[in-house]
């Protein structure tokens, strides 16, 4: 967060004295639907309650803060309720001044420290009883038990009911409490980092963008990145070896992609890549040249083409691409030299320009064949793998390009999932399926992210799918009923369950927040990118 909010610094924004109180905080997280680099609220469980309780100023985010925790979240829909109604809920009379601005819930250990002392601790005990709870020291507690009694029997009006409260919640304490000195002051960064998302949010994304390269899995992190810049307006626009700097960038309204977050581009290979740009080329061939002379391997221009990268320069169907600049590798420096003198006559086609040079036994520069027949036999073996590729994805363009920038990229510019269908319209996206009604059917597509097969209690097997797509997660439960064994059944028909990364059809029926699968498909056309994966 620090390294983010000092990079939000070094493009002029004023991060230093921004009002933590700021209406505009509070009316982003009403109707919140963008979690991504929020501290204390992007993590799943956090966000979730966020939405619940809807914060509408500082007090109220902490708890959401504090009550977003293990223990503490059985508070979560008492806490909203009192936010939306404004009605706390007394556990007792006697300690409403210190619970109501919390709704009657002791969220905080400081709370518990004003109950102690308001029934006669002093605040020294009260510390004591704090830690006792904050680092849950069973052994110590039944003599406290005694001595909250003893107190509360001290006072004018005693009410055993006091003790009973006061020890009850000391007991609960252990499982959920916390400070509030630790959450007002989460919630304070996270009220800045909320105001800086929605005043600046193109500098807010490209701080994110740029800091993915920390994170254990940084095209997750851009994948999530890019599904929410739709909801600003923004666009993340593709890698490009004319217009993309090493890093991410400022470009007009959007954010430019940039080159060290391609899969597989090490620092040595991207001072290479602006080497190779300072170029100017007419042809395919000059790309495949300049490439080969600035030190990009042939692997490292495969994976560059595929991502779309040499687009502005060559349009062509990626895949053949891809063939041709491993066909043009092959040659011999004699070939290709022969084969650019050749270049205009077959339109830059070195697939083509081979074909007839062996059909009709060309000649070269220097008065003898282009192929021997010895050689003939070695280029036809060593071309055969990479022809083998290109049938193999030209089944459909689309999913080529969408599964080569999703695996290079992280995400997907040029097309979404529903695209790599003949019908997408017959696919519905995350979006659609949320605002879908109880009950009502649905037919999605996503790409597998989680799976987790189980028995429940009765004996029933079930598996948890979690799905992606361009626009968020897509829930789905794949169970044996009492009525309909549709998981066993699946599985006894020689199915097994989708893999990680496998693109999913589902149908099924809407729940509240899940989909329940009638049927799980997993689409069996495979993209190849590389010859490993063909062998």
């Amino acid at each position: 967060l620090e390294s983010e909010i000092e990079e939000l610094r070094s493009l002029g924004i004023d991060v230093d004295n921004i009002n933590p109180h700021d209406p505009l905080i509070y009316t982003a997280l009403s109707n919140l639907q963008s979690p991504q680099g929020l501290f204390q609220i992007e993590a799943d469980t956090n966000f979730k309650v966020c939405q619940s309780v809807a914060p509408r100023n500082l007090e109220q985010l902490s708890a959401v803060v504090a009550i977003a925790r293990p223990g503490a979240l059985d508070f979560k829909d008492r806490y909203a309720e009192y936010v939306k109604t404004g009605e706390s809920q007394s556990v007792h009379e006697f300690f409403d001044s210190v619970l109501n601005y919390t709704g009657g819930i002791p969220l905080y250990q400081e709370q518990l420290m004003k109950m102690a002392v308001k029934v006669g601790f002093s605040l020294d005990e009260a510390e004591q009883l704090r830690r006792i709870v904050g680092k849950k020291k069973i052994d110590q507690m039944p003599a406290w038990k005694t001595k909250i009694t003893e107190k509360v029997g001290q006072l004018e009006n005693p009410d055993p009911a006091i003790a009973d409260v006061l020890w009850k919640v000391a007991e609960d304490s252990a499982n959920y409490s916390f400070n509030k000195s630790h959450s007002i002051s989460y919630a304070y960064l996270a009220a800045i980092t909320v105001y800086l998302k929605f005043k600046y949010p193109q500098q807010f994304f490209l701080s994110l963008l740029k800091f993915t390269k920390f994170e254990p899995n940084s095209h997750e992190e851009i994948s999530k990145i890019s599904q929410e810049l739709m909801d600003f307006d923004i666009k993340l626009l593709p890698p490009d070896l004319n217009k993309s700097d090493i890093d991410f960038k400022i470009e007009g309204k959007d954010v430019r992609y940039g080159l060290n977050s391609i899969k597989g581009v090490s620092e040595k290979v991207l001072k290479h890549l602006l080497e190779f740009r300072e170029d100017s080329f007419e042809n395919k061939y000059d790309v495949f040249t300049a490439a080969k002379q600035a030190g990009v391997n042939i692997g490292v221009l495969s994976a560059l083409i595929q991502a779309g990268l040499l687009d502005s320069f060559v349009t062509a169907n990626r895949s053949q691409l891809v063939l041709e600049a491993q066909t043009f590798n092959i040659l011999t420096d004699r070939e290709k030299r022969n084969f650019k003198a050749l270049g205009k006559e077959h339109k830059y086609d070195i697939c083509c320009s081979i074909d007839k040079a062996i059909s009709e036994e060309l000649i070269g520069d220097d008065n003898k064949r282009i192929f021997s027949d010895r050689r003939i036999n070695t280029i036809k073996k060593k071309r055969e793998p990479y022809i083998e590729i290109l049938k193999r994805n030209r089944k459909s363009i689309k999913y080529a390009n969408w599964y080569f920038e999703t695996q290079l990229l992280g995400y997907s510019y040029s097309y979404t999932i529903r695209d790599i269908f003949k019908h997408p319209e017959d696919y519905q996206c995350s979006d659609s399926v949320k605002m879908a009604g109880v009950r009502s059917e649905v037919r999605c597509v996503g790409v597998l992210v989680d799976v987790i097969k189980r028995t429940s209690r009765n004996g029933n097997k079930y598996a948890r799918l979690e799905l992606h797509d361009e626009k968020g997660i897509i829930n789905v439960l794949f169970m044996d009923s009492n009525r309909e064994s549709r998981l066993t059944s699946y599985l006894n028909a020689g199915n097994k369950l989708p893999k990680k990364d496998d693109v999913v059809i589902i149908t099924g029926s809407k729940g509240d927040d899940i989909i329940f699968a009638n049927t799980v498909n997993t689409l069996k056309d495979k993209i190849y990118m590389k010859l490993s994966q063909v062998k």
